[in-house]
């Protein structure tokens, strides 16, 4: 029993997607086309185009850099799980097939 309750099924669980929302059409989708934008036009990455813009804003590249660092290692990790589970459960399956009396 948690301390809370049911506060879980009081029916605000999505209450989130509101802000989410507003904030991914009002600042991250722009920043994200102007920062394609200017980086095709100069032909630079990300921390080059934001240093470009203005030097004080290069941490904006930067922390692009490392959230997508972040994102490929979690999708990476899980990716691995997947195979590691694909190759010892089909390792079970071909050592038990060949013996068919032993599980």
């Amino acid at each position: 029993m948690n301390k809370y309750g049911n506060v879980h099924t009081s029916g605000f669980t999505g209450a989130f997607l509101i802000p989410y929302w507003i904030m991914l059409f009002a600042e991250g989708l722009p920043l994200f086309l102007l920062e394609l934008a200017i980086g095709q036009r100069l032909r630079k990455g990300s921390i080059g185009v934001w240093k470009q813009v203005s030097p004080y804003l290069c941490g904006i590249g930067i922390a692009s850099g490392v959230v997508s660092f972040n994102v490929a290692l979690y999708y990476n990790t899980i990716i691995a799980w997947c195979l590691n589970y694909f190759v010892r459960v089909s390792a079970i399956t071909f050592f038990c097939a060949r013996r068919p009396g032993k599980v």
